[in-house]
């Protein structure tokens, strides 16, 4: 289908022709990649086993998501704001855990809840007509398990609008024939999870425009509506942040995090925080800033060169990265120092996985240098990815939610501890409540929440 769209522009001999040929191939079906479906679930719970035997409950997932489900009504837990935006993945988990399943199993159900947005992803690349063949889909679910920074954002429901976001790019560049229902669905999760899908809308729109089909128009229709709720909730909850990150220090974090711990390892985006404060740099402060700022520059004018010799799919998926991380220098709590070397990381995992993406498609699709280029950089990314699954797996295990579950039951007074062990602990009611409370009463963006 998607060749059929291509050839619909050039020529409408060619589309009909291509119409009547039967599309083998392009229809790849679950059997027959089963294996590789396996592959990536085995891989998803075995590099955390530890929290695959008991279960893992992370700070906001926890003190926001499960509590504020835990004390609300539930059709309040289920349409609250929180932390400034609307996110219906974990409103749902968070419901799930507190309401339907016993306490104990929420650290077991998140876990898995986790997995499985992870798996949606796989899915979606499994089945994108914009990859070809076994080995090239392989490659695709492999970057996106292991690209850097994966490990700023493992193993918590909260953060399941980044890999959302992700979906909602492949889904960009598949054929929206295909899977109509199920793409379409995928769309509205990710809209409603999250500002971070809905950054992409303009493409869907333009490509609805260019590709004149029900299908496509019917994705950018359900993308629009996430977007216009949003929207909706992020100016009811006081507008957007007028907060922003220097240029200096975004590229910096662009450097360091979208090239250099993309591609090399987290030693190197170390080793470049370090330079931040060195004072043997002091006297060639302006000058190393500027070094970073035409870096960055070159970088991105890199990428977009690769992706230009990739194909439309390929130059679909840097813009898309692109925008998606121009939004993310304007966070608020999230700037300067904090972005490029505190807890940034994750804002730029979007934007090093459709990178990497659109990378893939270049080492299959271009020629001379250009292909070789675009391989080495895969194998840089998925090599640096490899160093990141012992950090996640290294991490600390405690503590274990049944076991602060039980001690709570035996003292309602006592506050379940959460992960990170900085994390403040977790004040229950004895019982569900069903009051009418404000959506953002737990939220941490707002003052005093460690408290309350």
């Amino acid at each position: 289908m998607t060749k059929l769209v291509e050839a619909r522009e050039e020529s409408p001999v060619a589309a009909q022709m291509l119409a009547s040929t039967p599309a083998i191939g392009l229809r790849p079906t679950f059997r027959r990649y089963w294996l590789l479906y396996l592959g990536a679930l085995t891989y998803l719970c075995l590099r955390t086993p530890y929290e695959l035997l008991h279960g893992f409950v992370y700070d906001e997932e926890g003190s926001v998501y499960l509590r504020f489900a835990w004390d609300a009504s539930l059709w309040r837990a289920l349409i609250a704001p929180h932390q400034g935006y609307y996110a219906l993945f974990p409103n749902v988990c968070g419901l799930i855990a507190a309401r339907a399943l016993p306490l104990e199993q929420a650290g077991h159900f998140l876990f898995g809840a986790e997995i499985a947005v992870q798996m949606l992803l796989v899915y979606m690349l499994v089945q994108c007509e914009s990859l070809a063949g076994a080995g090239e889909k392989a490659l695709a679910v492999a970057l996106v398990l292991l690209t850097p920074p994966t490990a700023s954002i493992t193993l918590s429901t909260i953060h399941a609008q980044f890999f959302l976001a992700v979906t909602t790019g492949v889904i960009l560049i598949s054929d929206a024939e295909r899977l109509r229902l199920g793409r379409i669905a995928a769309l509205a999760c990710a809209g409603l999870t999250g500002v971070a899908s809905c950054v992409l809308l303009p493409f869907f729109l333009v490509q609805a425009w260019k590709e004149r089909t029900a299908a496509r128009a019917a994705q950018a229709g359900v993308l629009l509506a996430c977007t216009l709720v949003q929207l909706a909730v992020v100016l009811a909850q006081g507008g957007l942040s007028s907060a922003h990150s220097t240029l200096q220090f975004s590229s910096g974090a662009l450097l360091s995090i979208g090239a250099m711990w993309h591609f090399l390892g987290g030693w190197s985006h170390v080793e470049a925080c370090k330079a931040v404060g060195s004072p043997k740099l002091q006297g060639w402060r302006d000058l190393w800033w500027a070094g970073v700022e035409g870096a960055s520059a070159l970088y991105l004018a890199g990428m977009l060169l690769l992706s230009w010799k990739g194909g439309r799919a390929a130059r679909l998926l840097v813009a898309a990265a692109m925008l998606s991380v121009a939004v993310s220098f304007k966070r608020g709590g999230v700037l300067d120092y904090d972005l490029m070397c505190g807890a940034g990381g994750r804002y730029f995992f979007i934007f090093n996985v459709l990178i990497g993406l659109s990378l893939l498609l270049t080492a299959y699709r271009a020629a001379g240098m250009y292909r070789q280029a675009a391989r080495v950089l895969v194998v840089c990314s998925l090599l640096a990815g490899i160093q990141d699954v012992k950090f996640i797996a290294t991490r600390p295990h405690l503590p274990i939610w049944s076991q602060e579950v039980a001690t709570w039951r035996a003292d309602p007074d006592y506050r379940l501890q959460l992960r990170p062990d900085y994390w403040p602990n977790l004040k229950l009611t004895r019982e569900p409540g069903g009051r009418d409370l404000p959506a953002g009463i737990y939220d941490t963006t707002n003052p005093g929440w460690p408290d309350r």
